[in-house]
């Protein structure tokens, strides 16, 4: 355990007892030991505890999950990228990449980072679905797909809140593949349905966060603006050296 596992995790008592778990939904505090700083993780914080309540505060069992998140993160990118029309050995290799690359292994070494990882694979399987029920095709699976895609996608907002761009990821992506495939009736203003429940997630996470939101960025910010100003640069410059 280090940095933000010691207040998240180690000294966080509300993850010892699974009678905790409706907390997680409600309190964003339940996050963090820390008078500041809670977050909107309940999902994250569910993973925990179910960790605690089968292993105990076992270094070991949290990071084997993370590198099991990880790895499902890796067949998700393959299989995203098959139902893309991308060849089986070029998708492998890609997913390979996204799973070994150190610019992504730390969500893999760090338990904090179980975030990221969790949210990665929620937005993977809710744009599987997506791709899969925004096709020409009929039927009940492609109905499914639309349904199912903002339920995952309410799932990677519960695990970190920078989900809320995914949204602007799918009219993106109708709008690049409306230039590939001109002949498609109806254009990509025929898509706005298709995502418009994402849409609508998104703006109901946002709500019900706002509260939260507005502490954290203006009542009472974890670093001052030069602080955090720094903090950002140097992130780059690390970041830019991992790539």
């Amino acid at each position: 355990f280090q940095y933000d596992d010691l207040h998240s995790i180690v000294g966080n008592l509300r993850l010892r007892s699974l009678t905790h778990v409706p907390s997680y939904f409600t309190d964003p505090g339940s996050f963090t030991t820390l008078t500041f700083g809670g977050m909107f993780r309940p999902l994250v914080l569910l993973s925990y505890a179910l960790t605690d309540a089968l292993f105990g505060e076992n270094a070991a069992a949290y990071h084997f999950g993370n590198v099991a998140i990880h790895a499902a993160s890796g067949v998700a990118v393959a299989v995203v990228l098959l139902r893309l029309g991308v060849g089986g050995v070029v998708s492998g290799l890609a997913a390979l990449l996204f799973v070994c690359h150190p610019l992504n292994t730390e969500a893999a070494v760090y338990i904090s980072s179980r975030a990221e990882s969790m949210c990665t694979l929620f937005l993977l399987v809710s744009f599987y679905l997506w791709l899969g029920g925004s096709s020409q095709r009929s039927g009940w699976r492609t109905h499914a797909g639309l349904v199912a895609a903002p339920v995952a996608f309410a799932m990677a907002l519960m695990c970190k809140s920078v989900a809320v761009v995914y949204p602007l990821l799918l009219l993106s992506c109708d709008i690049i593949r409306q230039r590939r495939h001109t002949e498609e009736e109806g254009g990509w203003r025929r898509g706005l349905w298709r995502h418009g429940p994402c849409w609508v997630v998104a703006g109901v996470y946002l709500f019900v966060v706002s509260g939260a939101l507005g502490k954290a960025l203006i009542a009472e910010p974890v670093r001052g603006p030069a602080v955090q100003l720094w903090t950002q640069s140097k992130a780059l410059v690390y970041y830019a050296r991992l790539i």
